[in-house]
């Protein structure tokens, strides 16, 4: 026997917005034929539970999808910014290559030998990568599209990579 599912008008309002990004609360009203009044006590208590947010332009109210990671728009900047602080460290890091590293293959090998690399190449190596990894992570919070495990986890390795940079 198939599963069926139970959905909600709440449910309906929250796709809504999800699939749109961003919609104006008449725009939904009319969309789901369910009047602005009610509409808006329900974006306040998704709102209050994360789920989405409200935005004001004017006197308009705009409901705004949250990402998946569930964060608002100045948590979102707060990390860009610290995401940005952490290139800026990793771009200043004057580490050259001692076996002449000169393209990605050349930095999986290093990667990969690990305990037989020399340790200027495995920190060239990591700053390639750090590099490459924080300006997508940058692009990805913008778009509230990275979890906040991966943004942990990349944090975890550029607080590595500036630790051993401190010990040579």
């Amino acid at each position: 026997m198939p599963q069926e599912s139970i959905t909600t008008a709440v449910d309906s309002l929250v796709k809504f917005v999800k699939e749109n990004k961003k919609v104006s609360l008449n725009d939904a009203a009319v969309k789901l034929k369910i009047p602005e009044t009610i509409l808006s006590e329900w974006a306040s208590f998704l709102e209050q539970e994360g789920i989405l947010e409200i935005e004001y332009k004017f006197t308009t109210p705009f409901l705004i999808a949250k990402g998946a990671n569930g964060l608002n728009k100045d948590e979102i900047n707060k990390l860009i910014e610290q995401l940005k602080g952490c290139l800026e460290f990793v771009q200043k890091q004057k580490i050259k290559s001692k076996s002449g590293i000169k393209n990605e293959a050349d930095i999986k090998k290093i990667l990969t030998n690990g305990k037989n690399a020399d340790v200027r190449d495995i920190l060239y190596a990591q700053k390639f990568y750090l590099e490459k990894t924080l300006k997508k992570a940058i692009e990805l919070v913008s778009k509230n599209a990275i979890s906040k495990e991966e943004i942990d986890d990349l944090l975890k390795k550029h607080e590595i990579f500036r630790k051993k940079v401190k010990e040579i």
